[in-house]
């Protein structure tokens, strides 16, 4: 089986704008990371095993680069399909993980659409331009 490459997310794409609520109780957008070198966009979840498997991984990044390199959560998933999904829940995972970035909900999925997310983790690197540099594979 042959992997299809997503000819929208090339490297240079420069990373279309967002404005999301934060599990924090802030909102989000690509502005809020203005000052960062680089940002780190993480679509993620709280049920996925390989979602829950790189969030110490992206927690240790996050600490390690605090001040040069931005992160950032964001959760698209359908709360129907995933109650343990919903923004409460990620509320809740948010403080029981110590998450150390914003986790943001996409609760329309609009996001995650513009980016072409395929699944979770689908982990983004963005120069401080805010153009692509690195995405993990689907």
């Amino acid at each position: 089986m042959a992997l299809v490459e997503s000819t929208k997310t090339q490297i240079g794409w420069e990373a279309p704008d967002f404005d999301l609520p934060g599990t924090d109780g802030k909102n989000y957008s690509l502005d809020s990371f203005k000052n960062a070198k680089g940002l780190v966009i993480a679509f993620t979840c709280n049920h996925c095993p390989y979602a829950k498997a790189a969030l110490p991984i992206l927690k240790e990044l996050a600490k390690k680069h605090e001040g040069t390199i931005a992160f950032v959560g964001i959760n698209p998933n359908d709360e129907e399909t995933f109650p343990e999904d919903s923004f409460e829940e990620m509320k809740k995972k948010a403080a029981e993980w110590e998450i150390n970035f914003p986790y943001l909900r996409d609760k329309n999925q609009k996001t995650a659409q513009a980016y072409d997310a395929k699944c979770t983790p689908d982990i983004y690197l963005f120069d401080k331009d805010r153009k692509l540099y690195y995405r993990g594979k689907d």
